[in-house]
């Protein structure tokens, strides 16, 4: 339950995507040619959409880590679970896919010597629930050192179709096309029934509410164990600690001042609003993605001190306030309001020193007056903001002062570096956003269709 929806299931065996890359050591039990014996060499010209196992082979000495990292970025576009491992002679990677998109045209790794090595390209040879099972834990065993976000779970409670088997066999299914099966396994006598109707008609309540409750999506939020767009891993970051921003002590009236990692070190989120502002010639900088990863990790930690539900991390990710007036916000969630600026009436048609105060204020609830109607913050709801600006008094424009009490109640950050290592973008970070891949394949489907 708690890794997280099926990802794929090869029979009694469900493959789930793990939210963190997990690493292990372990002793080979068959050997590299076991393996090979069971894959077939990729023709140059076949096609590879419709590929759900794919295995590369590379001849070498790699670190294992390393490759797992930028093999991911280069399968971002896919939805797919990466296993990468040492093997007698070099190493091996599985890739389980699970969508009609074709795999990445650069495959190729930098050894430890700093050479780039292309791989041999290899699918299951044989088909059938059997033979690819059996193939898959035969990858597994000839592994050594292995880094991965796969995990398989074999049904062990001696049910043959467990519940997760059920949702995931029938995924691809429409509601109408359910419900048939269901007619189907009633018309039969019980003692006729096969244990997947019985099965079936005993979790069918359950199959539907769980699919009810995944089809409610609102595009403002997201979970921050499984964000819906790429987002910079924390290692990615750069140039925190030289970027400082300040802010204004209460009594002493002494400005201190704090580097970027102390909003992922100590409890500056949870007591004021942070604000991280940037001039024109910053775009591209990743204040963006920075408050993202920051937003993400500070709702993953409180959602792990207080032991909460993992559905109850949520990020709210907005350009207006408006937007944000008919969510149920609790405690613990956190808010970005991206490229958001005070003095800017049509995205902030009522604001004004007051209101911004209690947004700048996240160990208090907060109204902000929206059209219509007014929104509310409760207390414990972390509040950043990005924008471009030089500075917090130009971010309010002339609209409203950036008053000595908005300064003791909000950190304030000037980027003058980028905060994203080039490498997360060449490796497919930003790109998966930019260029995103599903516009891509349905770009390809609409011209296939029209014959373009």
């Amino acid at each position: 339950m708690l890794i997280g929806p099926v990802h794929a299931n090869v029979g009694k065996m469900l493959m789930f995507k793990h939210p963190v890359a997990h690493r292990t050591h372990t002793v080979a039990t068959k050997s590299i040619a076991d393996v090979m014996a069971k894959l077939k060499e990729l023709a140059d010209e076949e096609e590879t959409r419709q590929l759900k196992n794919i295995v590369l082979k590379y001849e070498g000495a790699f670190d294992v880590g390393a490759a797992f990292d930028v093999t991911l970025g280069k399968w971002a576009r896919t939805k797919s679970l990466v296993c990468v491992g040492a093997v007698e002679g070099g190493m091996l990677i599985y890739v389980r896919k699970e969508d009609a998109k074709a795999i990445p045209t650069n495959l190729e790794l930098r050894d430890i010597n700093g050479s780039m090595v292309k791989p041999g390209t290899f699918r299951f040879a044989y088909r059938g629930h059997g033979a690819e099972r059996t193939t898959v834990i035969d990858i597994s065993s000839v592994m050594t050192t292995a880094a991965t976000n796969l995990v398989i779970r074999v049904s062990d409670d001696g049910c043959e179709y467990t519940f997760d088997y059920i949702c995931a066999a029938t995924k691809h299914l429409s509601k109408e096309q359910i419900v048939f099966l269901r007619g189907k396994a009633n018309t039969k006598p019980h003692n006729e029934r096969t244990d997947f109707q019985k099965a079936f008609l005993r979790s069918f309540g359950d199959l539907m509410m769980t699919r009810e409750i995944r089809s409610k999506s609102n595009a403002l939020v997201f979970s921050a164990y499984e964000p819906t767009m790429a987002i910079v891993p924390f290692e990615k970051l750069i140039n925190l600690k030289s970027q400082k921003g300040t802010r204004l002590q209460e009594v002493s009236m002494q400005t201190e001042t704090y580097n970027l990692l102390d909003l992922f070190t100590k409890t500056l989120l949870s007591k004021y609003g942070v604000v991280i502002l940037g001039t024109p010639e910053t775009t591209g900088f990743g204040k963006t993605q920075y408050a993202l990863r920051l937003a993400v990790e500070q709702c993953i930690a409180y959602n792990r001190a207080n032991n909460a539900p993992r559905d109850e991390a949520i990020v709210v990710f907005t350009n207006t306030l408006d937007a944000c007036r008919d969510l149920p916000f609790k405690k613990g969630w956190v808010v970005v309001v991206d490229e958001f600026c005070p003095g800017d009436q049509t995205q902030a048609q009522s604001m004004s020193e007051n209101m911004l105060k209690g947004l700048m204020s996240p160990m208090q609830p907060c109204t902000f007056h929206c059209r219509n109607q007014d929104g509310v913050l409760p207390e414990g709801v972390p509040r950043i903001f990005t924008a471009n600006a030089e500075s917090a008094q130009a971010w309010c424009g002339n609209r409203l002062k950036w008053s000595e009490p908005l300064q003791r109640k909000a950190v304030v950050f000037s980027i003058k570096q980028p905060l994203c290592d080039d490498s997360w973008r060449q490796q497919g970070g930003e790109a998966v956003v930019e260029d995103d891949g599903d516009a891509t394949e349905v770009a390809r489907l609409m011209a296939e269709r029209v014959g373009a």
